[in-house]
C-alpha cells in the first residue's frame, strides 16, 4: 500500500488526517489486504465506518492501494535513477517525462538537478532507448546523468503518518460522526482496575 501524497493534495487532505485515519493508514501500510473488520477492531469503529473512511482517503489521493511488484520477477532487469537538468518551467518537463511508459517516479528537486526520474527497463538496450530517444530528445532537457541500480537494499512503504503530538486513537472524539458501537456502556473504561483494591487495602 502506497501512501505517498499526490501533487496538489496537501491542503485539501490535511483535514482528513485525524488520529483514526492515521491509524487506518498505518494498518494498510503494514498489510494492504487487511480486512475492514480487522481494522475496525483496532481503531474502535464499525466495519462500515472504516470502509467509508478508506474510500474517502482513496478519493482524496491521500493513499493508494496497489500491488507492488519486484521488477526482476516480472521481466524488468534494469532500473535506474536519472538526474535531469532542464530549461524553462521544470513542471512542464516533469509532466512530459511522467507520460513515458518506462517512468514510474518523477520528482522536482532543489540542487544540481531539476528532476529525478526513475526508469524501469527490460534490459540495457531498452534503458538506453528510453533515456536517449525519449528523455534527451525533449527540447527542454539540457543534460542528464544516469545512476544504474546494482542492488536494492531497502524499499518500504511503511513510514507511517506524522503528527506533532500523537495521541492514542479515541473514536469517541472523532469529528466525522462515525458509529461507535458500545459507546457509553463502560463509563469506567481506561481507569486502573487495581485502584479500588488499593483503597480497600488502605482502609483495612
Amino acid at each position: 500500500m502506497r501512501a505517498r501524497r499526490a501533487p496538489g493534495q496537501r491542503s485539501g487532505s490535511d483535514g482528513l488526517l485525524d488520529d483514526v485515519n492515521r491509524a487506518i493508514i498505518e494498518q494498510l501500510q503494514a498489510d494492504g489486504r487487511r480486512s475492514y473488520a480487522a481494522m475496525a477492531g483496532v481503531v474502535g469503529l464499525s466495519e462500515a465506518a472504516v470502509r467509508q473512511r478508506v474510500q474517502r482517503l482513496l478519493e482524496a489521493g491521500v493513499m493508494q492501494i496497489v500491488a507492488v511488484t519486484d521488477p526482476l520477477q516480472v521481466g524488468f532487469h534494469r532500473e535506474a535513477m536519472v538526474g535531469v537538468r532542464v530549461s524553462g518551467d521544470a513542471r512542464v518537463a516533469a509532466e512530459q517525462i511522467a507520460e513515458l511508459p518506462e517512468v514510474d517516479y518523477v520528482v522536482l528537486t532543489a540542487g544540481s538537478f531539476d528532476l529525478l526520474v526513475e526508469l524501469v527497463a527490460e534490459d540495457d538496450e531498452h534503458l538506453l532507448d528510453a533515456i536517449n530517444s525519449s528523455i534527451r530528445a525533449m527540447p527542454q532537457v539540457i543534460a542528464t546523468e544516469t545512476f544504474v541500480y546494482l542492488r536494492l537494499v531497502k524499499q518500504t512503504y511503511t513510514w507511517g503518518t506524522h503528527t506533532a503530538s500523537r495521541a492514542p486513537v479515541d473514536p469517541a472524539r472523532s469529528p466525522l460522526g462515525d458509529h461507535h458501537p458500545g459507546r457509553g456502556e463502560n463509563p469506567g473504561r481506561g481507569e486502573n482496575p487495581d485502584r479500588g483494591r488499593e483503597h480497600q487495602r488502605d482502609g483495612g
